[in-house]
């Protein structure tokens, strides 16, 4: 009786000893699987009209080879991280990027764009999007929505727009140079991109909770003023 409980015990071991390799086999097979959702970034410059106005001649020409410089940029800034270019026009450009390069990609457009265009800014707009939603009808779509909330908010902004396959959307918006008042005058602030890689790292190594995002939300909905204080940079 006791050998036969032992064999018994032998072949639980094994059978559970195999059902764990099979899971963990699952598991790296769940990590090797890519991300189903990409960022779809549209950018266009603000008030270019209004930058053209009043150009004579040879200002007018430096101002359009300003232009193509940064289109030039701009393709390269998308080819050197595996991006797709779809559009890179002047001071339009639309583009595919995977989610681990959307910030700098924001970034370095944005860098680009005033770099070249004295006294220019740049509105971006970056849509979060499932890999199965429809490209013309629903990624670049959405991702030209964001770059219409963001002229809508101001200009010079730069808004994230993340749409679930469920679920309502969620969106942010990040002023690139936020305004200081007076209190603050002496005071460092960050870009927008840095600011949300620290958010990121904060709430990666759990310096910040899960859930403050959606408490900073709620007060905002309904007290007045709130959204241009976290806009400002100020909350």
């Amino acid at each position: 009786m006791k050998e036969v409980a032992e064999s018994d015990a032998d072949s639980t071991m094994a059978a559970l000893r195999m059902a764990l390799e099979d899971i963990a086999a699952e598991i790296k097979k769940l990590k090797d699987v890519p991300c189903p959702y990409l960022a779809v970034l549209s950018c266009d410059g603000d008030k270019i009209g209004s930058l053209l106005r009043g150009l004579d001649m040879d200002a007018n020409r430096s101002f359009s080879a300003g232009l193509s410089a940064f289109a030039g940029e701009a393709v390269g800034i998308r080819l050197h991280t595996q991006r797709q270019p779809c559009l890179a026009g002047g001071d339009d450009v639309l583009c595919f990027v995977p989610l681990d390069h959307a910030l700098d990609c924001a970034e370095e457009l944005y860098g680009a764009f005033t770099k070249n265009i004295t006294g220019g800014t740049l509105s971006i707009g970056l849509a979060i999007v499932h890999t199965l939603s429809p490209m013309q009808g629903e990624m670049i779509a959405l991702a030209n929505q964001a770059l219409a909330h963001a002229k809508r908010a101001g200009r010079d902004r730069l808004v994230i727009a993340l749409h679930k396959r469920s679920g309502s959307p969620v969106e942010v918006v990040l002023p690139w140079r936020p305004a200081i008042g007076k209190r603050g005058a002496n005071r460092v602030v960050d870009g927008a991109v840095p600011r949300m890689k620290r958010w990121v790292d904060d709430l990666e190594a759990d310096r910040l909770p899960d859930g403050l995002a959606y408490d900073l939300r709620a007060p905002q909905q309904h007290v007045p003023g709130t959204r241009q204080l976290c806009e400002d940079g100020v909350g």
